[in-house]
């Protein structure tokens, strides 16, 4: 989490450096590389593909009934009206030719004819005939391609608050296409052109009595990682795909005012998710233009509550949609309330193995560069526990405190609960701990080692939801943030790295029904942080890299601002210290 007043000054910030002036233009390349033109057409080289049936015209009916409540009878969902529908909306509609140039033009207007907008439906199994799955739809073949095979029952279990036969859509804009023409000014082009395609997805979908209904809780990280934007074969460098919104489709006589979907079942689609398929490449050449770049990110819609009052139409219009979505998300209306704030003093203890103690990972492993970043921030924290900063190296940090923690080597959850086995007691118990330093924050990250050691697994969920209980017996206002586990990269423990992603799922729901019950309680997900990079060489625990982007996971969701940019040559390089003021006055 962030701060929403800072993005949207950020936001406000890049709209002002690429506005036109009356002495100038925006910063742009000038001229028009033609050897490095995009390809209009995203393929991904080894998906199977689906061929949509190219139905003759069907005299249509009339443009006001598109707008009538049951003016349009809701057709089934088949191929052949998911291909109509795809067609009108995205499809192409003809193609022309000047000497030996030729190209397409689409039913989705796009400045310049540039076209970064694409499209991925996610269906449930039996749906128009297709598997669960994520689907690209690529317009030059008029046919999908499947992304991923995903879990039938979790698929089914997303779409569940929809109402039968429904289907998401997502929008999605690479900038790279119109930042070749219009340089810095291309965000506000992908802008444009996801609110055409809006309209034109919602024209085409009340041509069969469908509708199209924005998903406004859901963030853009989750639409990346639902439709594989955020995988290293979704895009070649510099061509990188960002989320713009969600779609549901659903029947126009069905009552879904406000659809939602629940984030643990989303995190649980992914997670069983078979991905197939690599991006082809676009440009042999690109031009960075880093103002998009930061643009795009401080746009980011995180995920949000659901509006405390009702929408007036399905989607804003046209137009503005897109700017709609994130501005609201932006300003703050329904996000949540940061753990730390700066000027107090609040003890924390970092609590589980030997990740927590920082294994691998040079000084401190996370906790170090975390409290260092905080301090810098303006946040003062107190860390707690028994145990010091690692087992060697300098025992302090930059203000002369200690970071003490209960991470211990090899621990799983029942040893953390009980201070180690029957045989062999290392630490006093959980209880007895908490009573000692009565933590105000608890950062816990457990179960690596259950899964490892193969220990009583059907009992690991039902042990760190007693580890939350004993935390709140102890003091029921304290906060907790839960992590989800790193990834384990071993090949031949691929079975091992199965139970963590449905543990991680498993958490998320804990969560949840914790944080139903009014605690203050937070999900972390450092797995994600770690899927791609930043384990160490025994593909366990994290490097400094993966430790650096752990850091980066527990200060947003403390403190709901931006942490520091990783140096990828030092990732654990620790700031300067910061004045007296900054340190919240001590």
């Amino acid at each position: 989490m962030r701060d929403p007043a800072d993005a949207v000054e950020r936001v406000l910030a890049y709209h002002e450096r690429t506005k036109h002036q009356p002495h100038g233009f925006a910063a742009g390349p000038g001229h028009l590389d033609w050897a490095t033109q995009p390809d209009p057409f995203r393929r991904f080289a080894g998906s199977a593909v689906v061929r949509l049936p190219l139905l003759p015209l069907a005299q249509s009916p009339r443009y006001d009934a598109l707008f009538e409540p049951g003016g349009v009878a809701p057709r089934q969902v088949t191929a052949e009206t998911l291909s109509r529908v795809l067609r009108a909306a995205m499809g192409l509609t003809a193609w022309k030719r000047a000497g030996a140039s030729r190209w397409a033009l689409r039913a989705n207007p796009s400045s310049g004819n540039l076209h970064p907008t694409e499209a991925y439906l996610v269906v449930g199994d039996g749906v128009a005939g297709l598997e669960a799955g994520v689907y690209h739809y690529a317009p030059a073949l008029h046919a999908l391609e499947r992304r991923a095979c995903l879990d039938a029952g979790a698929t089914r279990d997303l779409l569940a608050p929809l109402p039968p036969g429904s289907l998401l859509l997502a929008l999605t804009s690479i900038p790279w296409r119109e930042a070749w023409k219009y340089g810095e000014r291309a965000l506000r082009y992908c802008l444009h052109d996801t609110g055409h395609a809006v309209a034109s997805v919602r024209l085409a979908a009340a041509l069969v009595g469908w509708r199209a209904l924005a998903l406004e809780t859901v963030g853009d990280d989750e639409i990346a990682r639902l439709v594989g934007l955020d995988r290293d074969d979704a895009a070649h460098e510099g061509e990188a795909e960002v989320p713009e919104l969600l779609l549901a489709v659903v029947p126009a006589d069905a009552r879904c005012d406000a659809p939602d979907l629940d984030a643990a079942a989303l995190a649980r689609v992914v997670a069983g998710a078979r991905w197939e398929g690599a991006a082809n490449a676009l440009s042999p050449d690109h031009r960075a233009w880093p103002a998009v770049e930061q643009g795009a990110h401080a746009s980011a819609k995180p995920r949000t509550l659901p509006a405390k009052e009702p929408r007036i139409d399905d989607v804003a219009p046209p137009a503005l949609a897109a700017l709609v979505l994130s501005a609201t998300s932006l300003a703050g209306a329904s996000t949540e309330v940061p753990l730390l704030v700066k000027g107090g003093n609040v003890k924390v203890m970092p609590v589980g193995d030997s990740i927590t103690l920082g294994k691998d990972g040079g000084v401190g492993g996370y906790r170090r560069v975390l409290y260092e970043w905080l301090l810098a921030g303006g946040y003062r924290i107190t860390c707690v526990g028994k145990q010091n900063l690692v087992r060697h190296g300098p025992p302090t940090c930059s203000d002369g405190s200690v970071a003490w923690h209960e991470g211990y080597g090899s621990f799983r959850t029942d040893m953390i609960l009980n201070g180690g086995t029957a045989e062999k007691q290392v630490a006093p118990s959980l209880t007895t701990t908490l009573e000692n330093f009565k933590p105000d924050i608890v950062l816990l990250m457990l179960g690596t080692n259950d899964i490892i050691q193969n220990y009583q697994l059907d009992g690991l969920e039902a042990r760190i939801e007693k580890i939350i209980e004993t935390i709140y017996a102890a003091n029921a206002k304290a906060a907790i943030v839960v992590a989800s586990i790193a990834p384990i990269k071993r090949a031949q423990w691929a079975e091992k790295e199965a139970r963590v992603v449905s543990y991680n799922a498993a958490l998320a729901d804990i969560v949840k029904k914790q944080a139903s019950l009014g605690r203050r309680i937070v999900f972390a997900d450092i797995h994600a942080s770690l899927a791609e990079r930043g384990l160490s060489q025994d593909g366990v625990h994290p490097g400094a890299l993966g430790y650096a982007q752990m850091a980066q996971v527990f200060y947003r969701v403390l403190t709901g601002d931006e942490p520091p940019q990783i140096d990828r040559k030092n990732p654990l390089l620790i700031p300067a210290a910061p004045t007296s003021e900054t340190a919240g006055g001590k």
